[in-house]
């Protein structure tokens, strides 16, 4: 046997099969078809709830590699390391193979902390590690469902487990590239996190079919890594909005994501220019160079333009209606491709 059908093999066995401890007195493990993980109710709802209905039958693709096994094998470092580094009287909780999932005893919704920094007996940290590509800028993260996540983790634990409510949280992100650089999130509990957390669980689990739900995804780009994106067609349940068929919006599909692409691409250049003009203006430079590059600066006199406030008040003394000093362009047809 390969090495690459080994690894194959392990993923199809082993770290797909992963058992979930529940917590709480009668212990056991939890299926979590029967509730909404913190984790999974901030993404596109849709998607949660194909995730909770296999009566629809919805074949898609397995899904064995990726960011997924990735975090999983980066929480499991920090983890490790944080356990090893506990000073004396500091305790780790519920992480690595202690870790449980707490299941809320009256809703359908569920969380599994990566962990439970205890550094004394005032303070506990509710504690989730998210592995980050290195190419993510910064200034992307803390993302929305992560901090929800764990904000909604935070009043589940506190919930099922009173006598070690977390007192804060903490987010982090591990480079995956490099597992030194750490951008530590700190998060304050909010019980209005859960509570929204418990009603994106009723939509998902009362759905009776997938048209019932919102499809979240087209909005934010999730479609492009969305294991049900074949057979889910959001572009077809956007009501309120003239839509072109199915098989337009799959022919510019393609196209809108590399617009996108381009256009995520235009902000960041621009936001590097920023800094390169602040650091030559607080330098009081106009030209710098490197080797195989240049910068430089260059000024301009401001445009001119008409004061309006001072046409408005001729306007009012000469009583001409400021309209017939007007013109009206051309028409236009414009195309704008939305964040999605």
């Amino acid at each position: 046997m390969s090495l690459t059908s080994l690894l194959e093999e392990y993923h199809h066995t082993k770290a797909e099969a992963k058992v979930w401890k529940k917590a709480g007195a009668d212990g056991g493990t939890h299926d979590r078809g029967l509730s909404l993980g913190a984790s999974e109710a901030f993404i596109c709802l849709r998607r949660a709830a194909y995730l909770k209905h296999p009566e629809w039958d919805v074949q898609v693709d397995p899904q064995y590699w990726g960011y997924a096994n990735r975090g999983h094998q980066v929480e499991a470092f920090v983890t490790a390391a944080i356990r090893e580094s506990l000073e004396s009287g500091e305790k780790l909780l519920y992480a690595g193979r202690s870790q449980r999932t707490f299941v809320h005893p009256l809703l359908p919704i569920s969380a599994t902390p990566d962990g439970l920094y205890v550094p004394n007996k005032e303070d506990r940290v509710y504690l989730e590690i998210k592995s980050v590509d290195p190419r993510t800028s910064p200034h992307k993260l803390p993302k929305d469902e992560h901090v929800l996540q764990a904000k909604s983790g935070m009043e589940i634990l506190a919930t099922v487990d009173p006598a070690r409510a977390p007192t804060r949280g903490v987010l982090l992100y591990v480079d995956s590239s490099s597992l030194r650089v750490v951008k530590e999130i700190p998060l304050e509990r909010d019980a209005g996190t859960m509570e929204a957390h418990a009603r994106r669980a009723r939509q998902a689990f009362e759905a009776k079919n997938p048209l019932e739900v919102q499809a979240e995804g087209v909005f934010d780009r999730q479609c492009r890594h969305c294991p049900y994106k074949k057979v889910c067609q959001p572009y077809a349940a956007m009501p309120g909005v003239p839509q072109a068929p199915v098989d337009v919006a799959m022919q510019v599909a393609p196209l809108a994501e590399r617009f996108l692409e381009l256009k995520q691409a235009e902000e960041e250049l621009e936001e590097v220019k920023a800094q390169i003009k602040t650091i030559l203006v607080q330098a009081n430079a106009d030209t710098v160079a490197g080797e195989g590059w240049a910068a430089k600066l260059s000024r301009s006199e401001g445009r001119k333009t008409f004061d309006r406030a001072k046409i408005e008040a001729l306007c009012a003394r000469t009583q001409t209606p400021v309209s017939t000093l007007e013109k009206l362009g051309a028409g236009s047809i414009s195309l704008t491709v939305s964040v999605a």
